[in-house]
């Protein structure tokens, strides 16, 4: 074998080494950037749009800290009032709004049919019942004793009329038809921190809003409410895993409760008032998890940089218990949106397990793709090498037939006995390559073959020629010594 070969062959081996390496080590670039990537990924928007409900001052306030944390990191958030779950999630499967901060569970009818995403879920408000003092104590033997009294549920959209019609359903005040046992009033949590005067206000008052509320301290305060016990968490959720499809949807609204994101909470004794003190003992309520959710095709870094300023200490202390990172790993309502995996992913530590799993996934992706190609590769080598052998060894003979029949002075007898040899070689070589399999077709391997054979006669036939002419001039030397 001459050196060319060889050359080309660790060539071959360099070439295809170098481009798997620089594959290989892209892959692991790729993954390192796109999965543990401690930066956020940068987002075109300066100006991102966030729909809320009113749901009091500590809401309003908490969103106020989201804004200018927001700024300071680059994006300008602007807060915008809605009316009520039903409008804020339109409102961003419409593109009007980027975000949207909801109360969880409240799920509109038509959500499910919208491109919406869960951003991140935040703190618990719970609810708050407010009676007037006069019924206090019939009140709080039992619920029922609400019959025929004035009931505010708040704003008919928001999440507040929601769960308060759940529980007043599950009290017996609301039939299956929706009959009421009691005279509803449907006054925004804006209105009733204007009042004024009591006689105006209902007997009995529903908020869900995060304490310490402004408003129900006033109503506590100037108008003499007391809050309730709501122990009634864990009974109202017995048949959480009902499907929601079965639950009937509030009465004005397209809204329906879903009770698996209902949480059990609780108020602080002395929270509105130490004397008298309100409540005298803490009380047992539920509430709602408020939650960002986003349009389907939000900028992934959008998200991201809103989950990290809602995380920010300026923020996360704001709520009781400080939001943390974990709440990102609880049951989501919604699809997450892509933009959450890559936070979570973004401060992970790489381990082995991450890049095996990594290519594992790979593999099981494009293992069909590479075992084809490679199938294919290699019948084509087949049928290259199949037909380039063959080729080459006639080039081969062609090459030994020309030498001899070129050589206008003839050749030597040891020229003709190195020609001979190279055409022993050739046929040993056709024959190992018949063996191997490399030549599969026998008759292209005859015909070569043949070929060889024919050379190799030829040439022996000129040897026989030489070795007459050389016995002539043996017994008559006068001339110079023959060549064939």
């Amino acid at each position: 074998m001459g050196i060319k070969p060889i050359v080309i062959w660790l060539g071959n081996k360099i070439a295809y080494s170098f481009t798997f390496g620089i594959l290989f080590l892209g892959g692991i670039g790729y993954f390192l950037v796109t999965h543990y990537s401690g930066q956020a990924v940068p987002t075109h928007a300066e100006k991102l749009k966030i729909g809320f409900t009113s749901g009091g001052p500590v809401r309003a306030g908490f969103l106020k800290a989201v804004a200018e944390e927001g700024k300071l990191r680059g994006i300008d958030y602007e807060l915008i009032s809605t009316q009520g779950t039903e409008e804020t999630v339109q409102m961003i499967a419409d593109g009007r709004l980027d975000f949207g901060l909801i109360v969880g569970g409240v799920e509109a009818s038509q959500a499910g049919d919208q491109p919406i995403r869960e951003a991140m879920p935040i703190y618990v408000e719970p609810l708050h019942l407010l009676v007037k003092n006069e019924i206090f104590k019939a009140t709080s033997e039992s619920l029922w004793n609400l019959k025929g009294h004035t009931v505010n549920l708040g704003g008919q959209l928001t999440g507040t009329h929601v769960v308060a019609w759940e529980l007043l359903r599950f009290a017996g005040l609301i039939d299956a038809q929706n009959h009421m046992q009691f005279t509803p009033s449907y006054i925004h949590q804006e209105e009733l921190a204007a009042a004024t005067d009591r006689r105006q206000l209902p007997d009995a008052i529903f908020l869900l809003a995060g304490i310490p509320s402004v408003n129900v301290q006033k109503l506590v305060t100037d108008f003499g409410y007391r809050l309730l016990d709501l122990p009634f968490h864990e009974a109202l959720t017995l048949d959480r895993f009902k499907t929601l499809a079965s639950a009937s949807a509030v009465d004005g609204t397209r809204s329906r409760l879903n009770k698996q994101f209902l949480h059990e909470t609780s108020i602080p004794a002395f929270t509105y008032g130490i004397q008298p003190p309100v409540p005298q003992a803490r009380l047992k309520t539920f509430g709602a998890r408020l939650t960002f959710i986003t349009q389907q095709n939000m900028d992934a870094g959008a998200v991201r940089h809103l989950i990290e300023v809602v995380l920010s200490p300026n923020v996360a202390q704001l709520a009781s218990p400080p939001l943390q990172r974990d709440l990102l790993l609880t049951p989501y309502e919604f699809k997450p949106h892509p933009g959450v995996s890559q936070y979570l992913n973004a401060d992970k530590h790489l381990t082995l397990d991450d890049i095996f799993g990594f290519f594992q996934n790979v593999l099981q992706k494009w293992g069909i793709v590479i075992g084809i190609y490679m199938l294919l590769q290699k019948l084509l080598r087949q049928v290259l090498r199949k037909k380039e052998g063959v080729e080459k060894y006639m080039r081969e003979v062609m090459e030994i037939e020309k030498e001899w029949s070129s050589n206008e002075g003839g050749v030597s007898p040891e020229q003709l006995a190195g020609l001979r040899t190279r055409l022993q070689e050739i046929r040993l070589k056709m024959m190992s390559a018949y063996v191997n399999r490399n030549l599969k077709d026998p008759q292209q391997f005859n015909h070569a073959l043949k070929a060889v054979q024919l050379a190799d006669q030829n040439l022996a036939h000129a040897g026989h020629k030489y070795t007459i002419v050389e016995a002539q001039w043996r017994r008559s030397p006068k001339t110079a010594p023959p060549a064939i």
